[in-house]
């Protein structure tokens, strides 16, 4: 029974949030080190050193936590025990607090305005649940200790070993915020016996919905659902011996024990609808280990390095064995007591040779040929072998498998060094790498489908391939730096099919579709940095200071050619990777210049990152689908493009990316059969009159009228045809910034 007005006043509280950001960021960093006071002399020159960061960033916009917020702490206590050995402890400890990008329990945390910008584009009817609220995401942090010792050896004159040992810990926790206030306190409107009261919605957890007055920004209910409260405990063990046998060869071999215990809790919790919700628990103690050898020879320039490694890897757990479409065990059949009567086989322990090459070979006194080769694994990610997530029905959704193979890169390598005049190096190589066995998942569902669910495989695989040419200045009295081309092509694609239905009609309809190996086209890379600066004693000396010396500024830049992907908004038959986005590049420039007075070091420096302002087009700010379509539509692209795309086009050499100029009026072209036609005209847009093939405006005063020339020609210039992303705060993510500061050092 509200008014207009009080309605107004209601809708204005609700949505009172101000997303301008007024506290500054802060960046914290010292470090203090010496000898330790009074036992220092009687404990092998016992010496430590302790730093602290301190880091406070805020985020684009307020969600649940106002910034991503980072402290660590480090000591390090080093001691030589005697001439020939030394001792290290070494203690890590940190906290990082944020948001979490996740819904589900994942361990991502936004960290930039990328992150923000990302979350609410084309996030359609809940985008004013995440910018209006803080509380559409949970909070979270990460909490980590690191404990570690390490002990050096020098045999003799010819060998040496090390040995050490560290302990990790990280412990998660992600949850909702503070629960709301819903005491009604705030006066909206009125006064005395006709006051309309309200509580502090949208600000403070709420599991029931609630909707603001208009119904479209939810501040309760399915919002921060992302449960996180695991803990994560590494031992690494580790030991290296390395002896020079004689002048042309050394040996060097050690192994590596890591092994983890993984008590992982998370998942989703939506207390409205928790029908929802899915919960992922485990429990495991894998473990792997490591062992190399290796092998360098020497002579005369030409340098041979051979090496074998052999990794280990138990994943010391019993796993079911059960049939792909077993009703008892994945669909809502399942219970707990039930679990204890499937059965369970151990995993065999899984090991790999993976040999190692690299050969450097003189040409001339000034170049050289080299080669690399070598076998990779990569561990798989551990909550994803061991997870197994149910619905709060009991049906799976998703299962890992401990029992998969380890993702495996086979890679090459050739190169040439070229020095010229001693100050300037030429450097050309090109590479590829094979990659196979990555983890992918593969859908299973059952003929009843009581059963779907997606389990862990390792069926996917990647080629990457290149080459790179640099050419660097390594001395010089003003200037030094390098240029750096690269040029890469990747392809992927995976073996298999990426689901199995029970049914064999449905699996056949399913085997009919042609999926095409993934081949994006080429991006090319060009990044360089160039440090000017002046000699030590350049310049007058005042107060015994060369003032003007020893000044450098770095120039860093990069550029890149646009990415390519497929628009195709009609699904017209074979069209993909059609259409690149615009080049972009990119100038830091930072400047320092170091003050030394006697043991007290002063450096003075400025960091401007994106110098000259360059207003890259993120892709981000696109309210929901449609707004996308009318941007993409609204360019005029090439011929060649837009002719096969299926709708009515206006041609042109635009390509995503580009932007109508700040400043100027939105002028629509729209496309016409016949101006005559048009029902209600409008005076902004300019229009194409198919039937004369004309340029048309409407004015309330003449009616139909060519366009004049010279404002044509302006819309053009300025691109004012295109259609903007309505979340215009989002479109550009780089602005210029610009850090001054000073830096202390003061040697005890």
């Amino acid at each position: 029974n509200l008014t207009p007005s009080g309605a107004k006043k209601l809708f204005t509280w609700e949505h009172r949030k101000n997303g301008a950001i007024s506290l500054p960021d802060v960046n914290f960093d010292a470090g203090f080190g010496g000898p330790v006071p009074f036992i220092s002399s009687r404990l092998g020159d016992l010496r430590f050193f302790f730093s602290t960061r301190q880091e406070k960033n805020l985020y684009l916009y307020e969600v649940s936590k106002p910034e991503l917020y980072q402290e660590s702490y480090l000591l390090k206590v080093t001691s030589d025990i005697n001439k020939n050995s030394k001792l290290v402890y070494t203690f890590y400890g940190g906290v990082k607090e944020g948001t979490t990008q996740s819904r589900g329990g994942g361990t991502s945390i936004m960290n930039s305005s990328w992150d923000l910008a990302s979350q609410v584009n084309s996030a359609g009817f809940t985008m004013p649940w995440r910018l209006f609220t803080n509380e559409y995401w949970s909070p979270t942090s990460v909490r980590n200790q690191t404990h570690g010792i390490q002990y050096t050896s020098f045999i003799n004159a010819d060998s040496y070993f090390d040995l050490s040992l560290k302990i990790d810990t990280k412990d998660y926790l992600t949850g909702h915020g503070p629960r709301r206030d819903t005491t009604n306190t705030y006066t909206i409107f009125g006064s005395g016996d006709d006051v309309w009261l309200a509580d502090e919605a949208p600000i403070g957890f709420m599991g029931q919905p609630m909707f603001s007055i208009e119904g479209r920004l939810a501040f309760g209910g399915a919002i921060s659902t992302s449960r996180d409260s695991s803990r994560v405990r590494t031992l690494t063990a580790k030991g290296n011996y390395t002896r020079q046998l004689n002048n042309n060869q050394q040996i060097k071999f050690g192994g590596e024990l890591v092994s983890s215990s993984l008590d992982l809790k998370f998942g989703s919790q939506n207390e409205f609808l928790p029908a929802g919700n899915y919960w992922s628990t485990m429990d495991v103690n894998p473990y792997r280990l490591s062992f190399y050898l290796q092998d360098k020879l020497e002579y005369k320039g030409f340098v041979a390095i051979g090496g074998l490694n052999l990794d280990i890897l138990n994943p010391n757990v019993s796993w079911y064995e059960v049939d792909d479409y077993d009703d008892d065990f994945y669909s809502s059949n399942y219970t707990t007591e039930l679990d204890t009567s499937i059965e369970r086989a151990k995993l065999d322990v899984k090991s790999q040779l993976s040999p190692r090459l690299a050969i450097s070979h003189p040409i001339t006194e000034d170049s050289k040929l080299y080669f690399n080769y070598g076998h990779y694994l990569q561990m798989p990610i551990a909550q994803d072998l061991y997870r197994i997530r149910r619905k709060s029905s009991n049906e799976l959704q998703t299962i890992g498998d401990p029992n998969i193979p380890m993702a495996k890169t086979i890679s090459y390598e050739i190169g040439f060094d070229q020095s010229v005049f001693e100050s300037y190096l030429i450097h050309l190589s090109a590479y590829y790498k094979d990659i196979s066995n990555q983890q992918d998942y593969t859908q299973f569902i059952s003929a009843s489908n009581t059963v779907n669910y997606s389990r862990l495989t390792a069926n996917s695989y990647e080629d990457i391939r290149g080459f790179e040419l640099e050419f660097s200045r390594v001395r010089g009295r003003w200037v030094t730096g390098f240029i750096n081309y690269e040029y890469r092509v990747n392809t992927s694609g995976y073996f298999g099919l990426k689901r199995y239905y029970e049914n064999p009609s449905d699996q056949r309809n399913y085997e009919l579709s042609n999926v095409k190996q993934a081949k994006p086209r080429p991006i090319p890379r060009v990044k360089s940095v160039l440090d000017f600066h002046t000699p030590e004693l350049f310049g007058p000396k005042i107060l015994g200071q060369n003032i003007l010396g020893d000044v450098h500024m770095n120039v860093i830049s990069r550029w890149s050619a646009g990415s390519w992907f497929t628009y195709n908004p009609n699904n017209v038959p074979g069209i993909e990777y059609n259409v690149q986005y615009k080049n972009n590049y990119n100038f830091d420039v930072k400047f320092s210049k170091t003050f030394q007075v006697g043991k007290l070091g002063l450096k003075v420096y400025a960091d401007i990152f994106n110098a000259l302002n360059i207003k890259t087009f993120s892709g981000y700010g696109f309210e929901d689908g449609f707004d996308y379509n009318y941007y993409m539509q609204s360019l005029h692209l090439p011929e060649e493009i837009s002719s096969q795309l299926g709708y009515n086009y206006f041609s042109g050499d635009d390509k995503p990316g580009d932007v109508r100029k700040e400043g100027t009026d939105f002028v629509p072209f729209e496309w016409v059969s016949n101006v005559n036609f048009v029902e209600n005209p409008n005076s902004r847009p300019i229009y194409y009159d198919k039937a004369t093939e004309r340029y048309m405006q409407w004015s309330e005063q003449t009616g139909w009228n060519l366009v004049d020339q010279n404002f044509y020609d302006k819309v053009i210039e300025n691109k004012q045809y295109i259609d903007m992303p309505n979340q215009s705060y989002f479109i550009f993510l780089n602005p210029r910034d610009i850090y001054i500061g000073i830096n202390l050092t003061y040697d005890f």
